[in-house]
Order: structure tokens, then C-alpha cells, then sequence
């Protein structure tokens, strides 16, 4: 195993941070449907539904009652849909902004973690706490959670390490 640390210096350009935003909305989309499919939402709604059948006055009034029910259900999954979409565009925008005045980001990765720089900031993570590593067009993003992670582009790679070996390296560390 090579334990040599791989250092990264990079702006934050526009595609990065799209891509990032991208990801980050994508495990909050993802967080979203896991909990709409807990069984707490099955039980909800039927208990909605047999309130539904005892309070309607007639098997007409029932199908109004579901009608209504079902429409107002699906304005709630498309207004969580949007507001999730919102949320990622007014982050972005903001760290966007944020990062231009910090200068260039340095990413040191090594075998105990990840450390990341940026004008004061650190955000630094260490191995057992990351929860997943995905690609993008760029390169890839090493994730702790949800909404924070370690971005490795491809162009900010030592000369001649290509984004398999560093993956590699990344997946190896961890064990």
C-alpha cells in the first residue's frame, strides 16, 4: 500500500461547484424518499384513509375525500421536491461567493484522512466517517454525510495519477 500523501490545490470553479450542489442534492433527495417509504408513512396514511371512510357520509363523499387526499398528498411531494431544489440553489449561490474570496482550496489526503483548506477554514475528516465516495464529470467526492464532503478534481491531481489510482489509494486507506 502507498502511504505518500496526495495533495490537491484547486479554485472553485463554476462546474465543481455545480457538480457538488448536484451530489449533495441527490443524497437529499434520496435522504427524502427513504423517509416517505418508512412504515410510519404507511400507517399514516391508512389510518387517514379509515378516518376518511367513517367520517364520509356516503360512499360518494368517501371518493371526493380520497380524491382530495390524494391531490393534496401529491402538492406535498412536489412542494418537498422544490423547496429540497430551492434549498440547493440559494447553497450554491452562497458558497459560491463564499469560496471566490477564500482563494484556492488545498485538499491533503492521506492514509489516517482527508484535510481540507481554504483562506481560515479547515474542515478536516477521518476515514471511518465516510460514508460514501462517488464520481462526477471532474472527478470525485469523498462525502462524511449528506451535506459535507472532500472534493478531488481530476485537473488538481499530482502529474500522472489518474483518478483510478487515486480512488484506489482513497479506498485502500480506510482498512
Amino acid at each position: 500500500m502507498n502511504d505518500t500523501p496526495i495533495t490537491l490545490r484547486f479554485q472553485w470553479t463554476e462546474d465543481l461547484m455545480r457538480n457538488n450542489a448536484r451530489l449533495i442534492l441527490k443524497g437529499q433527495r434520496g435522504r427524502v424518499f427513504r423517509a416517505l417509504a418508512r412504515p410510519r408513512t404507511a400507517v399514516a396514511f391508512v389510518v387517514i384513509l379509515i378516518l376518511g371512510v367513517a367520517l364520509a357520509p356516503s360512499r360518494s363523499g368517501f371518493t371526493v375525500f380520497f380524491a382530495g387526499l390524494a391531490m393534496g398528498l401529491f402538492a406535498a411531494f412536489v412542494a418537498l421536491y422544490l423547496t429540497a431544489d430551492a434549498q440547493s440553489q440559494a447553497l450554491h449561490e452562497v458558497e459560491a461567493d463564499m469560496r471566490a474570496q477564500r482563494g484556492d482550496a488545498v485538499v491533503t489526503l492521506t492514509a489516517s484522512g482527508a484535510e481540507m483548506r481554504q483562506g481560515g477554514e479547515v474542515y478536516a475528516l477521518e476515514w471511518p466517517a465516510v460514508t460514501r465516495i462517488e464520481e462526477f464529470s471532474y472527478g470525485f467526492m469523498i462525502f462524511t454525510s449528506i451535506f459535507r464532503g472532500v472534493p478531488v478534481p481530476d485537473a488538481a491531481l499530482p502529474d500522472g495519477m489518474s483518478r483510478a489510482e487515486a480512488m484506489n489509494r482513497v479506498a485502500a486507506w480506510p482498512s
